[in-house]
């Protein structure tokens, strides 16, 4: 699960230097670094390696149970794809209003049309 999410405008943006265009959709930026992680995303700290994984964090309140809890806090992975991959999908679940954030917490996925490998 940890590949690296192609195809969108937040990788153009942190090319070109506009921090926070398009996030949600980080394109191949061919070496992903901490640098490019904290543009594509404003709401994330700069990725820090911590040990055998990259590590972030935004400001919040973590829920533990619940829709809410699909927000996360803190992600954590073994390489800077994978992190990629998380900040997309916590992105995508920013945007969403609670119903349809309630929905894939019952359901348990995220639909199939709406995840990164299906937009690439």
């Amino acid at each position: 699960m940890e590949r690296a999410v192609e195809g969108s405008a937040a990788g153009d943006a942190v090319r070109n230097g506009q921090a926070g265009a398009g996030a949600g959709d980080l394109a191949c930026l061919g070496e992903i670094t901490p640098q490019a992680l904290a543009a594509a995303f404003p709401p994330w700290r700069t990725p820090v390696r911590a040990g055998d994984a990259w590590i972030t964090m935004r400001s919040g309140t973590q829920e533990h149970w619940g829709p809410g809890s699909l927000r996360r806090v803190s992600l954590s992975a073994l390489t800077l794809a994978g992190l990629a991959e998380q900040l997309e999908v916590q992105s995508y679940l920013d945007r969403l209003d609670p119903d349809e954030l309630a929905a894939i917490w019952r359901e348990g996925q995220i639909p199939a049309d709406e995840t990164p490998a299906a937009r690439m």
